[in-house]
């Protein structure tokens, strides 16, 4: 299985790292195949001709003639695609094909460097067995050099002795005799060919660490030695092209599935190596990814049991690729196991806890991986267990570890409640259902006016997960959203930062959208007056923001008979000169921005509350001279740059076409009252044409623009009314 790897733009211009190996392997398997099939020739030579008295019953003519023809049939001996194969072996550079340099000065002492240097490391046998060893693996690796010296030296002598056929009727003996030691001869040469190479594997593994600057006391040698033994196998196999194409990363995906441990021990401990080195991190991953089953497999091997010292080291290589991979995975429907892996680590106490935390994140950050995660009852009590914050004992009591445990697993709880549609309304209402959740949740809320760092960011993610519940009614509405909004609303006073203080702001926001009951709840006594206290102290535009949108929603679901409605308009009566004030001082770069959505918005509900006279007082003391001109040339503004948004419409407020066009309608509507000549203003600032325009544009983006909220470019509570619908009515009232 061949794997393309990609190799890093540094290394463009230079050979892969693993090539010098490949070639060694070849020229091994090609001088070993060369020498046995010579043997091979010269055995079958001496047993038919030789020992079977031929060569003295044949005439010279007949002799050379059939010796030729058998020698032609030896040649299949060798094999191989030669047509394809020699363009191969004939590209190879020069240097590839000089022997490796000898540690030693003189021919004897590398004979003895061989002998030495490869006696196996024996320690853990019995001393008896130990002598055995030593002598028997000393005794072979020095025959198999002595055999070659042997051959030669007894072969070049007995040519160098001359004739040994002295009678005529023996003419053909000395031709074979020098054909079968020049065999000899041709055959010793090859073999130590064979034999020099088979013996550089340390240096060739050296190499490979170089030039992929591993680390040597990091770095075992044993994945490498593997990696010669598979490609020896392709080699001799015939895969001349793939035993030279072959690399590190595609060898170790490759052989993932391994039935030989020893093996997939060694893949694993190679992609481990490869994925720490940064130049070659990113194309190792993209190797596995690219690989079917790959991933599964190193799943697989995060769940072993068993503790011996191969597993554990396969376990833990696994786990550390994993965690680098994960964050491109997508496990629904592939990886069935990676759940149950996944939990396998978590249970555990050791370190790869945490790493098991790390990959479930890093899954989480994939919509599609978000059901696998959910629909495991084992993984997600995991999750919820981690979340406490500790805060009774104090959370800088919390190890590392810990913290990080419990800030990761609020992140994927954040994730799986921030999911629309049927499956994350069915998850939000897990974690409302859940006592155990809501009450670290509202541990850490609690907690926010605590200094220390790692507890906001516990609090962070915890408002992340209260957020979600803004995407369904029935989530939103649910009673364990009331005892947190005042949580919520106290950090929007008193929160540790303003960064914090503006996202409970949001938080806040969003659940009083389409929510009588939250609103009702901001709406008490003391609530509204913490929130009256809070809005608009600030000057910052952002503050002014998340006040004005807050109290759009107050003044949209809080009904007339409310014990704080008339608190809650005059409230923003009170402040709606320095909303239209803000309004009026964005410049045409924020003309559709959030900003502008949400001064709109305040704007319009203020115009369904107060008197058409109220409204045309707060509009004249903004304008120039008491008329309505400018605050309608505005909206025109806003609606024209709005229109002409045909690509770019994630860049502006998914509702200010609606509340500008809902402001036409109102303003048209009030032609029963034509001292205020609304409808006639309209008529003449040419907000018709922009209104032609907004009806022909409005079905470029529904999904958005007719929704209130969009988490993520997603929609959610859509409008009842189209934009399409409400420019055609706008168009129709100012005829």
């Amino acid at each position: 299985m061949a794997i393309a790897v990609v190799v890093p733009d540094s290394q463009c211009d230079q050979e892969r790292p693993e090539l010098g190996m490949n070639r060694a392997v070849l020229l091994e398997v090609f001088f070993a195949s060369a020498a046995s099939g010579i043997g091979t020739i010269g055995f079958v030579w001496a047993t038919v001709v030789l020992l079977g008295g031929f060569e003295t019953e044949l005439n010279q003519v007949d002799f050379w003639f059939i010796t030729a023809l058998s020698f032609f049939q030896a040649i299949r001996l060798f094999g191989g695609d030669w047509n394809a194969d020699q363009k191969i072996l004939f590209g190879l550079p020069l240097d590839a094909l000089s022997q490796p340099k000898a540690n030693g000065c003189s021919f004897l002492l590398c004979c003895l460097n061989y002998a030495s240097c490869y006696t196996p490391k024996l320690s853990c046998l019995l001393f008896s067995g130990k002598v055995v060893c030593i002598f028997s693996a000393f005794l072979v690796r020095f025959l198999k050099f002595v055999v070659i010296l042997g051959t030669l030296i007894l072969s070049v002598a007995r040519l160098i002795l001359g004739n040994v056929a002295p009678h005529a009727e023996a003419a053909n003996l000395k031709s074979a005799f020098s054909l079968y030691y020049g065999l000899s001869i041709v055959q010793a040469v090859v073999s130590y060919m064979a034999f020099s190479y088979s013996h550089a594997q340390q240096d060739m593994v050296q190499d490979i660490r170089d030039k992929y600057n591993f680390a040597a006391g990091d770095v075992e040698d044993e994945p490498f030695l593997v990696y010669y033994a598979h490609l020896k196998k392709i080699c001799k196999a015939g895969g001349i092209a793939e035993t030279l194409n072959m690399t590190l990363p595609a060898f170790a995906v490759a052989s993932l599935g391994s039935n030989e441990q020893q093996v997939r021990v060694a893949a694993i401990k190679i992609l481990q190596y490869l994925v720490q080195e940064r130049d070659y991190k990113e194309q190792t991953l993209s190797a596995i990814r690219d690989s079917f089953g790959a991933a599964a497999s190193l799943f697989r091997t995060m769940a072993l049991t068993s503790q011996d010292k191969t597993s554990r080291e396969a376990r833990e290589g696994a786990t550390s690729i994993m965690v680098e991979l994960a964050g491109d995975l997508h496990i629904s429907g592939l990886i069935p196991c990676a759940t149950q892996s996944i939990y396998s680590l978590l249970k555990t106490s050791s370190r790869r806890r945490l790493d098991g935390m790390k990959i479930l994140e890093r899954l989480s950050t994939k919509n599609c991986n978000l059901a696998d995660i959910s629909s495991s009852d084992e993984l997600m009590s995991k999750i919820i267990e981690f979340t406490e914050p500790k805060i009774s004992r104090g959370v800088s009591t919390m190890a590392d570890d810990g913290f990080q445990m419990a800030e990761r697993a609020l992140l994927v709880l954040t994730r799986l409640g921030g999911q629309t549609g049927e499956q994350g309304s069915m998850m939000r209402q897990v974690i409302l259902r859940n006592v155990f959740l809501m009450s670290n949740i509202k541990e850490m809320l609690q907690g926010a006016n605590n200094n220390d760092r790692r507890l906001q960011e516990m609090q962070k993610r915890g408002m992340g997960i209260v957020d979600g519940f803004a995407l369904d009614s029935e989530s939103r509405n649910h009673g364990a959203i009331i005892k947190i909004l005042t949580l919520v609303l106290n950090i929007f006073r008193h929160g540790p930062n303003n960064e914090f203080r503006l996202a409970a702001g949001k938080t806040l926001a969003r659940l009083t959208t389409e929510s009588r009951v939250n609103c009702d709840a901001i709406l008490t006594k003391e609530n509204f007056q913490a929130l009256r206290d809070t809005l608009f102290e600030v000057s910052e535009r952002a503050h002014l923001v998340i006040a004005a949108n807050i109290l759009k929603n107050l003044c949209e679901n809080c009904e007339a008979q409310h014990g704080q409605h008339d608190a809650l308009l005059g409230f923003v009566q009170d402040n709606m000169e320095k909303i239209l004030e803000a309004m009026y001082q964005l410049g045409s770069g924020d003309l559709i921005g959030e900003d502008m959505g949400t001064f709109l918005g305040l704007i319009l509900q203020l115009s369904k509350l107060v008197t058409v006279a109220d409204f045309n007082t707060y509009v004249a003391a903004n304008g120039n001279g008491g008329d309505r001109r400018d605050f309608i040339q505005k909206l025109k503004s806003i609606l024209e740059r709005a229109n002409e948004q045909e690509t770019g419409v994630r860049e502006m407020h998914p509702g200010i076409r609606r509340f500008t066009i809902e402001l036409a309608i109102w303003m048209a509507q009030t032609w029963e009252q034509p001292q205020f000549h609304w409808k006639q203003r309209l008529e003449d600032c040419g907000m018709r044409s922009a209104l032609v325009e907004a009806e022909q544009t409005a079905r470029r983006a529904p999904w958005r623009e007719d929704c209130k909220l969009s988490p993520g470019g997603v929609p959610v509570l859509e409008y009842e009314q189209s934009l399409h619908s409400l420019a055609s009515r706008a168009l129709e009232l100012i005829r």
